[in-house]
């Protein structure tokens, strides 16, 4: 007789145990099948997405869902605490989704810059001479013969030709003074309307 009424407390147990539902993370005034969301204080559906809704050009939810009613990305699950966004976004935490991520910038190779270990200090280097060149150029400026000129900011180089006082100024087009223009060869202003080798020195 003992033992049937074990038996029978048993039975009733786990009748008991089969009748409770599943969890649902209740808290506070959550419904049955909702759970807390701290992060922004409110209820929302466990596990079941209500109205799958295309979010917002340049959002993104990942794994997550978008909530047209919030106007941002939410879990379906309390344990989905990373919303894993896809290759190319990145989450924000003010917009409260994933957002298309900034590509790092292309920094061009400089055509006028410090070589590294070609230049000391003072000095730059300056890739269209394959030469280092003194930042500023030399306190006193040579004058260049033949009537030919530099434009601004250059100056006559003792190798004959015209060089960049910085490097900015050799990284633009030269702009010579009225009456001259730029000798992409000789690295020099001539007077308009004059030949290479009839300015040449002699």
């Amino acid at each position: 007789m003992l033992g049937f009424k074990i038996f029978a407390f048993i039975v009733a147990c786990i009748a008991v145990v089969a009748a409770v539902p599943a969890p649902t993370h209740k808290h506070k005034d959550c419904r049955r099948k909702h759970f807390w969301w701290g992060r922004k204080d409110r209820c929302l559906p466990y596990g079941v997405i209500p109205v799958i809704v295309a979010p917002p050009p340049r959002h993104h939810c990942g794994r997550w869902y978008w909530d047209s009613g919030f106007g941002y990305c939410v879990p379906p699950q309390p344990d989905w605490y990373d919303p894993q966004c896809p290759a190319g976004w990145t989450w924000d935490d003010r917009a409260i989704s994933c957002i298309p991520a900034v590509p790092a910038p292309i920094i061009p190779s400089p055509v006028v810059g410090y070589g590294p270990g070609q230049c000391g200090p003072s000095y730059f280097w300056w890739g269209t001479k394959a030469c280092c060149l003194l930042s500023g150029g030399p306190s006193i400026l040579p004058l260049p013969p033949n009537g030919w000129l530099c434009p601004g900011n250059w100056y006559w180089h003792g190798d004959g030709y015209c060089a960049p006082r910085t490097i900015g100024y050799g990284q633009i087009a030269p702009v010579c003074t009225v009456g001259y223009t730029w000798d992409e060869t000789l690295f020099y202003c001539k007077r308009k309307g004059t030949s290479p080798s009839s300015s040449k020195a002699k």
